[in-house]
């Protein structure tokens, strides 16, 4: 691996793991956010919060961030591992943005589009440069790491959308 590769490889994983960070401090904002417009509301208490609402409706993002976190982490420090979750953690975000933007009614105006278009082919750059022969010659062997990417991805998709 040439040593433009590894820079490659370093960008994708500080990319990665500052995606990840900024998808989890959104959601902690998102959180926040209402939470205190419950318990501002009359009525409202602590016991009428429930705790089962909030996992259901965040933890899919919470994950997401965690998956980016944790790839690009150990994409940074060279491991396989790092590897096949860094091509999972792309196209799940990939896959996830897109389910979202399809499936919301509320998402209106040509800026978030460019935003999300933007993301979006950045973390498809991102994918590409992952699959590239300079890293399929370093990380070994493919066909399992495509499969368990691919699984990933399936999992994610279907929490994604059934839950």
């Amino acid at each position: 691996m040439t040593k433009n590769w590894l820079i490659t490889e370093k960008i994708i994983a500080i990319f990665e793991i500052i995606l990840g960070g900024v998808i989890i401090y959104f959601l902690y904002v998102s959180i926040s956010n209402l939470i205190n417009i419950l318990l501002n509301a009359e009525h409202n208490k602590w016991d009428n919060i429930s705790i089962a609402y909030l996992f259901n409706t965040y933890h899919f993002g919470f994950l997401v961030g965690l998956l980016n976190v944790f790839a690009g982490i150990f994409l940074l420090f060279n491991k396989r591992i790092g590897w096949i979750a860094s091509l999972a953690a792309t196209s799940v975000l990939v896959s996830s943005i897109l389910i979202t933007v399809i499936s919301s009614t509320s998402i209106n105006g040509f800026r978030v589009y460019v935003i999300v278009s933007l993301i979006i082919c950045i973390v498809i750059t991102a994918f590409s440069l992952l699959l590239f022969k300079s890293f399929r010659e370093k990380y070994g062997p493919v066909k399992p790491a495509l499969i368990t990417a691919i699984l990933i991805n399936a999992l994610f998709i279907a929490d994604n959308l059934f839950f």
